[in-house]
């Protein structure tokens, strides 16, 4: 029978070790401020650096422990600076954790619990490379909420964050299926998502990247403000406290720009 080579550790070994961080990890009387101590930047980077094991039982023990620290320790704050950290160019594995994990993240109905960290992640990926935009940008039209009016209203915030650090080329590989999604939204009958869809235009970096695809872009937006314009769905609330007032201000805003846009 081989021995195992002096100075390697045995799986067995390993294993009792990662297990008792899952342990400790999972444990209810696991004080979350001072695992922070330990449970640091540079830990988690080691810890995923493990990855690179060519045994496959040690990666999948990593897989395990990382959700549990996630769950515990919100590890997305953390992974937001670690993303910032990238090194360029971005390595492969980097892109797909972003198209696999990250851009999924966006379905759960549990995303307004995390959504200000997930959206920090995504806008640091477009911060160290713009190209990611328009996977991101398409990615969310994949995952676009349908009836949760709450969570689209955040798919449009983040959206804006996102095409305030795209690039002309990116924005022409998506603007068409992305301004039909936003045309969609802007014809919400739940207000609160339709005003954030007419929010967009008060970024000057999206209102020249239409001016520069107008010919595209303004057709589709034209037929969405035409009916947003003539058809009263607000609710009845919001009309008495003057909402259709401010709506009807914000939507002749639009008009102007696109106008002057369109010049």
């Amino acid at each position: 029978m081989l021995k195992p080579k002096r100075g390697i550790p045995s799986w067995l070994h390993l294993h009792l070790v990662y297990e008792l961080l899952v342990q400790y990890v999972v444990s209810p009387d696991t004080d979350t401020k001072t695992a922070k101590h330990y449970i640091d930047h540079p830990f988690l980077m080691k810890l995923l650096d493990l990855f690179d094991s060519e045994d496959p039982r040690e990666r999948e023990c990593i897989k395990s422990i990382l959700h549990r620290i996630y769950g515990k320790f919100m590890l997305l704050e953390i992974l937001g600076s670690i993303i910032n950290g990238f090194a360029l160019p971005m390595k492969e594995e980097h892109k797909v954790f972003l198209a696999r994990v990250s851009i999924p993240l966006h379905k759960p109905k549990a995303l307004e619990t995390y959504h200000s960290q997930l959206s920090y992640c995504t806008t640091q990926f477009v911060a160290k490379v713009c190209r990611l935009a328009d996977t991101i940008i398409m990615g969310l039209s994949k995952c676009w909420p349908v009836t949760n009016s709450q969570k689209e209203v955040l798919f449009l915030g983040e959206l804006e964050e996102v095409l305030d650090g795209t690039g002309t080329v990116e924005f022409q590989r998506c603007m068409v299926p992305l301004f039909r999604q936003i045309a969609r939204s802007i014809n919400r009958s739940h207000y609160q998502v339709a005003e954030r869809a007419l929010f967009l235009w008060n970024s000057d970096h999206i209102v020249e990247l239409i001016s520069q695809n107008r010919t595209l872009i303004l057709p589709i937006l034209f037929d969405a403000l035409q009916k947003n314009t003539t058809q009263y769905h607000w609710n009845q609330y919001k009309e008495r406290k003057g909402k259709c007032r401010e709506l009807e201000e914000q939507r002749e805003l639009i008009w102007q720009r696109l106008e002057a846009a369109a010049v």
